[in-house]
């Protein structure tokens, strides 16, 4: 199986921890996860990586980002240089799934390259959703019946 040819799954977790500086890291930058997520896929557009940019979910400081490359091992070196030039390496995990085996790897930070990452992609969605539930929550308080009634196409559905 040449891994170099056919499509790979590469991704990244930023994990901020709640005692960081939250001047400097601030709580629900949701608009900083897009942001990071589109300039790694202009800095795979530029190295002349072909990628398909999946996605990424969540706040900038609890997020995880996909891409499709054709290119694993520049791919994963390209992410892992442009999230250290963004100051955010030491609170993030970068890896790729691992299609013979079904599973993912892990490529920064672990020694050796490769092992086993029990990567929970599941988990910060859920925790995504969970998040900004409370925030609807915070930006309505009301007690009008209109407000309590269940509508319907609301995203708690």
């Amino acid at each position: 199986m040449n891994m170099e040819s056919e499509p790979q799954i590469i991704t990244y977790a930023i994990d901020v921890p709640p005692c960081r500086d939250k001047v400097l890291v601030p709580d629900n930058n949701w608009i900083g996860a897009l942001l990071l997520q589109d300039c790694l896929s202009k800095a795979l557009q530029l190295a002349g990586v072909y990628h398909a940019n999946c996605g990424v979910n969540g706040e900038l400081n609890h997020c995880a980002g996909l891409f499709e490359v054709t290119n694993l091992a520049t791919g994963l070196t390209i992410l892992r240089t442009e999230i250290e030039s963004r100051c955010l390496l030491a609170v993030a995990q970068i890896g790729w799934f691992d299609r013979r085996e079904i599973v993912w790897r892990k490529s920064y930070p672990t020694e050796p390259i490769g092992a086993p990452w029990d990567l929970q992609l599941g988990k910060i969605v859920s925790e995504t959703r969970s998040r900004m539930a409370e925030l609807r929550a915070e930006m309505h308080r009301c007690d009008c019946s209109e407000c309590q009634a269940p509508r319907a196409g609301t995203w708690d559905k």
